[in-house]
């Protein structure tokens, strides 16, 4: 969930990746499923009879519950939902696009997240300097960063430690 006055240092202000955070109400939900081949979706974000997103609405508590049920529907049929205020969304990370029983969840692949990744760490090392509460990949991601000053060699390690395929997809990087 991010806000949409959110700013990360004032003076040169980190922005979040442009595809997840383009969001024009004031408080942008993410809801993702992430695959370590194709992206996929779940049962439980797709069978309107298990009432899942019905209950992840309500844990959130992003919406009034008199519409949890307009905006769970909404979901279903186009992948988000959107009021005066709040934008709600499934993405579906993966390897590489597959076909998605909801139109109008974005697909996102895991080489944009990791060229994303490796820029915000070299661009912003001075700030990320003290990271002791990262977890353990964080701190991994960061320690190759360092590592590796060129994207194509710090992708290979970073895909061949968190065990991702080689092959590249021309539109993923």
């Amino acid at each position: 969930m991010r806000f949409k006055h959110r700013q990360e240092l004032q003076i040169n202000p980190m922005h979040d990746d442009p595809v997840i955070s383009e969001c024009q109400t004031l408080c942008n939900v993410i809801i993702a499923e992430v695959k370590s081949g194709q992206c996929a979706l779940k049962g439980p974000w797709t069978k309107r009879s298990y009432e899942n997103m019905q209950r992840i609405l309500r844990a959130i508590g992003c919406f009034d519950g008199k519409v949890i049920k307009k905006s769970a529907d909404a979901i279903y049929e186009k992948g988000q939902y959107e009021d005066d205020y709040v934008t709600c969304r499934i993405f579906a990370f993966g390897d590489r696009h597959g076909a998605l029983s909801i139109p109008g969840v974005s697909q996102v692949l895991f080489n944009h997240v990791l060229k994303f990744i490796y820029s915000r760490l070299l661009e912003y090392s001075r700030q990320k300097t003290y990271v002791s509460n990262w977890p353990k990949y964080g701190h991994i991601l960061k320690q190759l960063v360092g590592a590796y000053r060129d994207f194509s060699q710090f992708r290979q390690e970073t895909r061949r430690l968190f065990s991702l395929s080689f092959e590249l997809q021309a539109d993923g990087g």
